[in-house]
């Protein structure tokens, strides 16, 4: 599937780059109904992840 472009400021995307980077496992497990669906949450946020690098930004 491929996601629609998305326009979002800098300071948004790095932002959000960040919160990518920190969001520990834990919590993204708290908020799905069962181990399969926080698999496919993490790998959906590391799909957004890879796209902001590609974009140029690196979460330091």
């Amino acid at each position: 599937m491929v996601i629609p472009h998305i326009e979002m400021a800098a300071a948004e995307a790095a932002a959000l780059a960040q919160l990518i980077k920190r969001l520990p496992w834990t919590s993204v497990r708290e908020w799905a109904v069962d181990d399969q669906e926080a698999r496919d949450m993490q790998a959906a946020l590391e799909q957004v992840r890879k796209g902001l690098v590609e974009q140029g930004f690196h979460p330091r």
